[in-house]
């Protein structure tokens, strides 16, 4: 820097942090320059800025070091600065993304519903159309897994209208709340058994990843898919089979990536989608392993929602073996952690 720093530096350096984050995939370059923006608007306190680092910050930089739950209190003074300074679009996007957060970590249901409805409130008061549908979309993927919908796999009910709302998001290039509708359809298509919508879901997903690059979504959308595909290789034929392993192959190669950068949020997915790898490829004593290395990983980590998930997982590979009483014993855990997560509509499916 020729001339030294100025007040506005903060902003220009967390943008430079974003880009590497999203776009270049250095996520140390990443941290650093998140880190210097953070310094320097400490040093200038140049408040009417700290609502944009903050939320910039938590939701491109931070989650890929540090455990998500970091982001949560920072979006909270990133919400508080930009009411205070009329920074209502980032005060927006910090009540919006700790929905986001909110349920990527896996917090119990009932609560995350109550906190993004109070957020939904708030962006609708000042009039955040682009932020009221995203956060919108999330709160109706909850109330699908609380048993609030008619149908788990349909975003349709009390929060969000995917029959009448989309085409909005389409007319108004919402990428990103395009890109999360296609993704919560896949979550609950997988966690409901109809795989092939799930992996058509995770594909389109990924078809408009642009709209949340840096953001834990990509992850998830990676996760998904990943999962969706290898369930689609039982009875398909070989050739579609090796088609399906080579995604996941690539797919993997970016998880493992992200898993190494940040293993309190990613390591037990990247473990539970090899878990599945080596089932599909016969290689039994590995899968077993994978599997309980991902339950446990997940369960250090407070996933809550993905240590259920390995453990009904891990069931139905050892009842497709015949090994009924561990079978047994994992399905009833994926039960047990499913109903503390407080996804009624599952435990209903597992019963």
């Amino acid at each position: 820097v020729q001339h030294g720093n100025s007040p506005l530096s903060p902003y220009a350096y967390v943008l430079y942090g974003l880009i590497h984050s999203g776009v270049l995939g250095d996520f140390d370059g990443a941290v650093a320059y998140g880190d210097l923006s953070l310094t320097l608007l400490d040093k200038f306190q140049t408040r009417e800025l700290k609502s944009k680092v903050y939320v910039l910050v938590s939701i491109f930089i931070r989650h890929w070091k540090r455990h998500a739950r970091e982001t949560l209190d920072m979006l909270l003074e990133a919400l508080q600065a930009g009411m205070e300074t009329g920074d209502l679009e980032y005060a927006g996007y910090a009540a919006i993304h700790t929905c986001c957060a909110l349920f990527w970590i896996g917090d119990p249901l009932d609560g995350v519903a109550s906190e993004m409805s109070r957020y939904i409130d708030l962006v609708s008061r000042t009039r955040q159309d682009f932020q009221r549908h995203f956060a919108s979309i999330l709160r109706q993927t909850v109330l699908n897994l609380l048993g609030r919908s008619e149908d788990p796999q349909r975003l349709v009910g009390e929060s969000f209208d995917e029959d009448n709302t989309f085409s909005v998001l389409v007319q108004t290039k919402n990428t990103m709340s395009i890109c999360t509708v296609y993704l919560c359809r896949a979550i609950t298509a997988y966690l409901f058994g109809d795989i092939k919508k799930a992996e058509a879901s995770a594909r389109l997903s990924g078809e408009h990843i642009s709209g949340v690059l840096g953001q834990q979504s990509v992850v998830v959308q990676n996760f998904y898919h990943s999962l969706s595909l290898l369930a689609l290789c039982e009875g398909a034929e070989p050739e579609a089979v090796g088609k399906y392993l080579e995604e996941v192959d690539k797919n993997q190669q970016k998880l493992q990536t992200w898993a190494n950068h940040s293993p309190s949020n990613y390591r037990h997915k990247f473990l539970l989608v090899s878990a599945e790898l080596a089932r599909v490829r016969g290689d039994i004593a590995n899968a077993m392993a994978l599997y309980d290395s991902a339950i446990e990983t997940a369960r250090k980590n407070r996933y809550l929602q993905e240590e259920a998930l390995a453990n009904e997982r891990c069931g139905e590979f050892h009842g497709a073996a015949g090994r009924t009483k561990v079978a047994y014993a994992y399905l009833s855990e994926a039960r047990y952690l499913y109903a503390r997560w407080g996804a009624a509509a599952k435990v209903s499916q597992l019963d």
